[in-house]
């Protein structure tokens, strides 16, 4: 999109920061919202931001559709420690130093609440020091800085999250980042790079008469033949060409090109003077 997302620990404002970037050789500040003192990481998912401080143990969401007025929506208390957030659907998964895996139903943005929570020392999590996390499918990968390992969770019930195994990585790994079958895990003491083969399937073509899945990444195109309905936020980072007719039956917020060879649809009502 044309906006990115900045948590900022170090200055007198503490909070997020919100950069427009539509001209990338001239970056513009769009906002700056609170977050309490010690803003360390954000995770942008549809129209809301979501934000962890890590010094008051907050998990704060905001409503970013205005990215020039964000608006707080709530501000949930962790287990405390924590500095990473992943979301995905209506589930926030929250780690960090504090050994603590914190699952947390944002269904409702106003009123998040907590789903489940792993901890090593009581047997939930066999890792210690949660440096990153990332979400492919089912299974919750984490790094865990503590213990040089990389943990696979089944989070197919965030309710009730099942550890599916384990793997020994570099000195203190850091990031985690997944794409395909592949894990990629950076240390930060030993300088390396870590790869792990998850798993899976390759084809060069397959058909299926139904599909579910977590995550789809599609490289080149994708072509729909039928309706596509998108349960949660929908994002274009590029111009849109719609060729049939687009109906609009909330507000709609466009930040680049709309191309429309057809008809547009959008409900409004007009009030008299």
């Amino acid at each position: 999109g044309n906006y990115v997302y900045i948590t900022n620990h170090t200055s007198s404002v503490y909070g997020l920061e919100i950069v427009n970037v539509s001209n990338p050789y001239v970056p513009t500040l769009a906002s700056v919202i609170p977050a309490g003192s010690s803003a360390w990481n954000v995770f942008v998912s549809g129209r809301y931001a979501y934000v962890i401080d890590l010094a008051s143990s907050a998990f704060y969401t905001f409503d970013v559709s205005n990215p020039n007025q964000p608006i707080l929506d709530s501000n949930f208390t962790t287990s405390g420690n924590e500095d990473q957030v992943y979301v995905s659907g209506s589930y926030a998964y929250v780690s960090g130093t504090g050994n603590n895996l914190t699952i947390i139903n944002v269904d409702n943005p106003y009123n998040p609440s907590s789903a489940n929570v792993l901890n090593a020392a009581s047997g939930g999590a066999n890792c210690t020091s949660l440096s990153a996390s990332y979400l492919e499918g089912r299974y919750l990968y984490i790094a865990c800085s503590g213990t040089n390992s990389m943990e696979q969770v089944d989070v197919t019930n965030p309710y009730s999250p099942v550890i599916t195994g384990t793997v020994t990585t570099g000195n203190s790994p850091q990031t985690l980042w997944i794409q395909g079958r592949y894990a990629y895990v950076d240390d930060a003491s030993g300088y390396t790079l870590s790869v792990f083969d998850l798993g899976g399937i390759y084809s060069s073509s397959i058909q299926t008469g139904g599909l579910e899945t977590g995550t789809l990444g599609v490289d080149s195109n994708a072509l729909i033949g039928g309706t596509l309905s998108v349960g949660s936020g929908f994002t274009v980072g590029g111009s849109t060409d719609v060729n049939g007719s687009l109906n609009a039956y909330g507000g709609a917020n466009i930040a680049g090109n709309v191309v429309i060879s057809a008809s547009v649809s959008i409900p409004i009502q007009i009030g008299r003077a």
